[in-house]
């Protein structure tokens, strides 16, 4: 069928698998390069999820850090934000948990900002604190199922 000499057929095998190995040799490294920057991204938004404690300050504090402009460093958001570029890499489960965390915080930040000590709401408070303390556990969990 094909009268193919042998040795083209040595230079075409030699040939074919050069190019295999390139293509692998490609491919593996980015794959692994990618996975490494997704568990670095993991690790560093894991950390700074932790440092978050805001389910157990009393509002008194949160309140006395808002006047002198410094809740930002009960509730740092720095490696989120400069990472924000890089979320879509996680998966579905992942974005959605951090991202409803640092929403949280952004509300809660805002909230102190607009309201004088004297007009907290304590019920909107505690249910906050409540619902915050549920989303810090779901991103802490989804990030772990994939460390």
């Amino acid at each position: 069928m094909f009268d193919i000499q042998p040795t083209l057929m040595g230079s075409l095998l030699t040939a074919s698998a050069s190019l295999f190995g390139a293509l692998v040799g490609a491919i593996v490294p980015q794959q692994i390069r990618v996975r490494n920057r997704r568990k670095n991204l993991r690790l560093a938004l894991r950390s700074e999820i932790n440092q978050i404690f805001l389910h157990e300050l009393h509002v008194d504090v949160l309140a006395e850090f808002t006047e002198a402009g410094n809740l930002s460093q009960l509730l740092p958001t720095a490696v989120y934000h400069a990472n924000a570029g890089q979320i879509g890499q996680l998966s579905s489960d992942e974005i959605e948990a951090i991202v409803t965390v640092y929403s949280k915080i952004d509300s809660i930040t805002l909230y102190f900002e607009r309201t004088s000590h004297e007009e907290l709401s304590w019920e909107y408070l505690d249910k906050f604190s409540a619902d915050f303390e549920e989303a810090h556990s779901k991103a802490i969990a989804e990030i772990d199922k994939r460390l």
